[in-house]
């Protein structure tokens, strides 16, 4: 095993909110039992930009953002094993689950649910201060813990596209895992980023019909390729139309799976679904404000509204093999910039310029 006691990195820090990252030159010292990471490319999400602006209260000055991110170990102080059982060598490519639970409260041991652990922390967003910098992916290395869930990689596997399962994918597995859908059925997906992209090609996967509402015409083009049988421009067309549409032609959906982290879309999204159907409040990754709900008609059609926090490794797993089925397909989210460049990015994910920004700090 390769014994590191310093090491020298590049990052680009969150100092302050609403501002400019600053690119830093770090040396430091090695914790003896850090896996140490190169980091080849890192997502940009869209949590990320609350984070920056400060909306975020999880996210504290100074921090490395970026919780998105694949690398190359180089080196590992311990013995290990990826979540599939492979052993894991110095010179390995790997994906990593971006939290970390306590594995010993209800949540993670009764539920099986380690997303809802209360001290749950994640890289790039709360890692523990005492730890310094190198927590997140927007830098050239990464410090993990032995304890962080691996996944090993192929050696020709396309880092950017794989990148994109980290987070929205696999937030997008956990929506659908918390509702049953059956062939056939009919699954309303709110949103033409990556989360609803995921969610087209995972609802698609299970033999849903899948409808899309979103803009952009790159974006509706790519959730057609994933498996959506009718897209909507919420630009081109009224809340009315739409829903004249979806009631009329498909009596209603079974389930809608909402990624827009807007109230008016959860509004819209209710009165599409079918009596008895399942609302998926997937894309509040910050405090936005609310809603008025009707509760009678809400219990009068059975309604169950549903939110989704997050993810845990199984979804992880589901979100990689979307990526591994249809590379090429994934791949046209991406736009790749180089480290320097990250607040670059974060601009142009903010202007809906692009659908999804990967930092490549060997560019």
């Amino acid at each position: 095993m390769m014994e590191l006691s310093r090491l020298k990195a590049r990052a680009m820090v969150l100092e302050e909110y609403d501002a400019p990252l600053r690119l830093r030159e770090l040396e430091v010292e090695l914790p003896p039992d850090a896996i140490v990471v190169e980091i080849l490319a890192a997502g940009v999400c869209g949590s990320d930009l609350h984070m920056w602006r400060g909306r975020d209260p999880r996210a504290v000055p100074p921090l490395v953002l970026g919780h998105e991110a694949v690398g190359r170990i180089i080196s590992l102080p311990c013995q290990k094993r990826d979540l599939l059982g492979a052993p894991l060598t110095e010179g390995d490519l790997v994906l990593w689950n971006r939290a970390l639970s306590c594995g010993a409260c209800q949540a993670c041991v009764l539920w099986k649910q380690p997303a809802l652990c209360q001290s749950r922390w994640t890289y790039g967003i709360n890692p523990p201060k005492e730890k310094g910098l190198l927590q997140g992916g927007y830098a050239t290395h990464i410090l993990l813990r032995q304890e962080t869930e691996f996944f090993k990689l192929q050696a020709d596997v396309d880092l950017a596209a794989i990148v994109v399962a980290s987070c929205s994918g696999a937030t997008a597995a956990h929506a659908l895992d918390l509702v049953t859908i059956r062939p056939g059925q009919t699954v309303l997906v709110q949103d033409s980023g990556p989360l609803g992209l995921f969610a087209v090609a995972l609802a698609a996967g299970r033999g849903a019909r899948v409808l899309l509402i979103g803009s952009g015409q790159r974006r509706l083009e790519l959730a057609k390729k994933l498996g959506a049988e009718q897209v909507f421009d919420h630009r081109q067309t009224t809340v009315d139309e739409r829903r004249q549409i979806i009631l009329g032609d498909f009596a209603g959906v079974d389930a809608v799976v909402e990624g827009t982290g807007r109230p008016n879309a959860v509004a819209e999204g209710l009165e599409l679904l079918r009596v008895g159907g399942t609302y998926l409040v997937a894309g509040f990754g910050d405090p936005a404000g609310g809603l008025e709900l009707d509760c009678y008609l809400l219990a009068r059609r059975q309604i169950r509204l549903q939110g989704v926090w997050t993810s845990d490794a199984s979804h992880l797993a589901q979100a990689m093999a979307i990526v591994n089925k249809q590379p090429q397909i994934i791949k046209q989210m991406v736009t790749e910039y180089p480290l320097a460049a990250a607040d670059q990015a974060l601009l142009a994910m903010e202007k809906r310029q692009i659908i999804k920004a990967v930092l490549r700090p060997q560019l």
